[in-house]
């Protein structure tokens, strides 16, 4: 079915096959080479919005997708990651797109990995930002968060949904001067520090508040079902992965990249001197060149887990 009228390019929808809307941004070039891009926690399908001039004036079409019950999206009753393959196999299809990259960035890293395990075929590359690890069975990843909030929900969705329900609603009653502020207070790297001065409170934080539009439940399912078992192995994955890793990132350290390097057979590993969280705002060219070059063209497959100084 096509998608529904559209007042803007940030508020596309299609509608899946059991009826519900999923909620999309196209950025850049229509025409151009599709880039899928997976958003990071708290934030939603305009994370990426920055990146729309770049994309156009390069031929890149980025599709930026709301999961489910977050920013436009319908909620999905008992959905876990492997459903999300699923739901951007039919995007794409629905959109005329054969083969796409995909590109998720900090908590959206492991919806890219599923979409590397279960959706191979219509993948040309997979890219992920800043991704964290699992939580189930490696304790380690929610204490090594920078983040307060993460720190606080990661366990709060699951002894009390209801309290981390309440916690989010309050916090969407914070203005974007005290978010942006707080945020400052916790971000150590400069390069990170230097991005979020570099952009208005309103233009910061519009993505989180749009995240939170229908309520909070979409965003406690996010943080739930990245608790839990994320099903499915990543010795499994037979795509090559790129792991874009910021070495002074403290918001997800570099210590979880080289986690899933190791575990993911065929894993190139880019730590990016300098950089923190937010390197896709100092990187855009380097990672999206990467993953919309002509997959027949390319190298052969590297080594497993290489590592590589950009």
């Amino acid at each position: 079915m096509p998608s529904t009228p559209v007042q803007t390019e940030f508020e596309h929808r299609m509608r899946m096959p059991d009826g519900r809307w999923l909620a999309y941004a196209d950025y850049g070039d229509p025409a151009g080479r599709p880039v899928l891009s997976f958003h990071g926690g708290l934030s939603c399908r305009l994370e990426v919005r920055f990146a729309a001039t770049f994309c156009r004036d390069q031929g890149i079409r980025l599709i930026s997708i709301d999961r489910p019950g977050i920013g436009l999206s319908d909620y999905q009753s008992n959905r876990s990651i492997l459903d999300w393959p699923e739901d951007i196999a039919h995007l794409a299809l629905m959109l005329g797109i054969n083969r796409f990259a995909v590109l998720g960035w900090s908590a959206g890293g492991p919806y890219a990995l599923a979409c590397a395990s279960r959706i191979p075929h219509l993948l040309t590359h997979v890219g992920t930002i800043g991704c964290m690890a699992p939580v189930h069975g490696r304790p380690d990843t929610v204490r090594e968060s920078g983040l307060q909030v993460d720190r606080i929900l990661f366990p709060l969705v699951r002894r009390s949904p209801w309290i981390a329900a309440q916690f989010l609603r309050a916090t969407n009653y914070l203005s974007p001067a005290l978010l942006k502020r707080n945020l400052l207070r916790e971000v150590v790297c400069p390069a990170d520090q230097a991005v979020i001065e570099s952009i208005n409170g309103a233009d910061m934080c519009d993505f989180f508040y749009e995240a939170l539009r229908q309520g909070p439940w979409g965003t406690v399912q996010d943080y739930r079902i990245l608790g839990g078992p994320w099903g499915f192995s990543l010795q499994e994955i037979t795509k090559k992965i790129h792991l874009w890793q910021g070495d002074e990132d403290r918001i997800v350290p570099p210590c979880q990249a080289r986690w899933l390097a190791e575990r993911i057979p065929d894993a190139q590993l880019h730590l990016v001197p300098g950089q923190g969280h937010f390197l896709l705002r100092n990187c855009l060219s380097d990672v999206l060149t990467t993953l919309t070059d002509d997959p027949v063209q390319s190298p052969a497959i590297r080594a497993h887990s290489q590592l590589s100084l950009i």
